[in-house]
């Protein structure tokens, strides 16, 4: 019988060890928080960027599939809002995508093939949902327009668009770089207040 309550009395952790697992705990807890929640906004940027990445490279396969010229570009009017026309703009907080009839960097009726409906006319737009932004080489036209045959509407360099991330402690500007051909890479990332 004396073996039996031995073994009982020893099943079971003492205070101390509960309060030092509790202590250690508590301490990598109190460490590894502020680093998962900079690493989730990361992933978040990075997320925003990959989209805005594949929302140029749909541009090029619709202008190639369709036959017609697709504009890509950032743009501060949500389309949610319903308006008449989207104006392509040096920076904004949308990104659009739209079949660009008459080639002139903004989505309007004329864009349109049957209901008049700007909506028809548009490949995809990305809300950044205050995020970040996207911008565009100012010197240059502020869309960039993808030919038929995929290539750029543009007679010089086609250009590039780039996000910023509004979520990271310190500003990340990334970068699509299109060629003359219409083929997208992503390019260098920069720091520092590259954003305006």
């Amino acid at each position: 019988m004396a073996l039996i309550n031995t073994r009982l009395n020893n099943a079971g952790f003492t205070l101390i060890e509960l309060l030092v697992v509790v202590t250690i705990s508590t301490i990598m807890i109190g460490v590894a928080v502020p680093y998962y929640s900079s690493y989730i906004k990361a992933g978040s940027s990075n997320a925003s960027f990959n989209q805005m990445l594949r929302v140029v490279q749909l541009a090029r396969s619709t202008a190639i599939n369709e036959g017609t010229f697709v504009s890509v570009c950032p743009t501060t009017q949500n389309i949610a809002a319903a308006p008449s026309s989207i104006n392509c703009e040096s920076a904004g907080e949308y990104f659009i995508a739209f079949r660009d009839l008459n080639q002139d960097g903004v989505l309007n009726t004329e864009d349109t093939e049957g209901t008049g409906s700007i909506n028809e006319a548009v490949v995809r737009f990305i809300n950044f949902n205050g995020q970040g932004q996207s911008e565009t080489n100012e010197r240059r036209d502020q869309a960039i327009t993808f030919q038929p045959d995929g290539g750029t509407y543009q007679t010089a360099d086609a250009g590039s668009v780039y996000f910023c991330s509004n979520d990271l402690e310190e500003q990340i500007q990334q970068s699509v770089v299109v060629s003359l051909t219409g083929r997208a890479r992503i390019g260098d990332k920069l720091n520092a207040n590259a954003c305006t």
